[in-house]
């Protein structure tokens, strides 16, 4: 076993010859990120079930569950490898933009979000703010106002095949979505313990493994764990780039693994429109309705 954990493929495949020899296996068995993430998965599945005595924390708990798993399950990949490390004096290797494996490694902590580095990517740029500041313009002035009943948001191939000419695409704008979280401060009371249940349904399985968080790293994970509950509250408070969503409304989506995907259907289904989504991969859409 080489004295080398290397984590920053380029690094790997420029010393390909040295590093891989004939003897070389990954540090970490994969039946210990499976196993570790098995049990908090199913746990997490399970989550929205024991929340149906509170609607209004398990519906923010839904809308924001697929983007908390991507942070989350991230996070326990780069904590059991750097735990590993640590635990068989190995050079963790790394690149300067693997900013979790950085921060686990020095055990200190900025406000980084993964999704939230995904999106700031694509919606940073000039071109990206530009776009935005135009349509925000003509909603306020009221010449991008839709009124048509027939909509869609992220469609894909099958969306487009299905929908109407009719139908009318649409964008949840980031900044909208800023404001609204900046302007909602007092939210549910459950959240900060529904966070604390959370981490706590990580850390049990890492103790399996002896490679429980750090006091640090537990305190970043919660907070990131907080921050996605708070979006998911306060976002029900955004207002769709329409005139009027009532039952009379229908909405196209595309898959529903995107999150404004998500929350403009539940949108549209709150005021009693109908929603039809279509998933990658399928011939067939999935009909949703407000009672379905």
């Amino acid at each position: 076993m080489t004295d080398r954990f290397i984590v920053d493929f380029s690094v790997a495949h420029g010393d390909r010859f040295n590093y891989f020899t004939d003897d070389w296996k990954w540090p970490v068995a994969q039946s210990t990120y499976d196993d570790v993430l098995r049990e908090f998965i199913e746990w997490s599945y399970r989550l929205p079930g024991e929340l149906s005595h509170d609607e209004t924390l398990r519906l923010p708990y839904e809308l924001v569950e697929i983007d908390l798993l991507k942070e989350l399950v991230s996070i326990v990949a780069v904590w059991i490898d750097v735990a590993e490390s640590k635990r068989a004096d190995l050079n963790l290797v790394t690149h300067p933009r693997q900013v979790l494996y950085g921060m686990f490694k020095l055990d200190s902590f900025d406000d980084y979000s993964v999704v939230q580095d995904i999106y700031q990517a694509r919606y940073g740029t000039l071109r990206s703010r530009i776009g935005r500041r135009l349509r925000r313009f003509g909603r306020w002035s009221g010449i991008h106002r839709i009124d048509n009943p027939t909509l869609s948001i992220s469609p894909n191939g099958l969306t487009n095949q299905i929908a109407p000419i009719s139908v009318t695409d649409f964008r949840i704008d980031p900044d909208d979505l800023n404001s609204v979280r900046a302007s909602r401060r007092n939210l549910h009371p459950g959240i900060e313990a529904l966070a604390e249940e959370i981490v706590s349904h990580i850390d049990a399985p890492l103790k399996k493994i002896d490679s429980q968080l750090t006091p640090a790293g537990r305190n970043f994970v919660k907070g990131l764990i907080r921050n996605h509950l708070r979006h998911g509250c306060a976002d029900q408070n955004m207002r769709l780039p329409v005139a009027n969503v009532s039952s009379s409304t229908h909405l196209f989506t595309g898959t529903g693994g995107i999150y404004r995907s998500r929350l403009a259907s539940h949108l549209v289904m709150r005021e009693g429109g109908s929603v039809t989504r279509t998933t990658h991969g399928v011939t067939q859409s999935f009909s949703m309705t407000q009672s379905g």
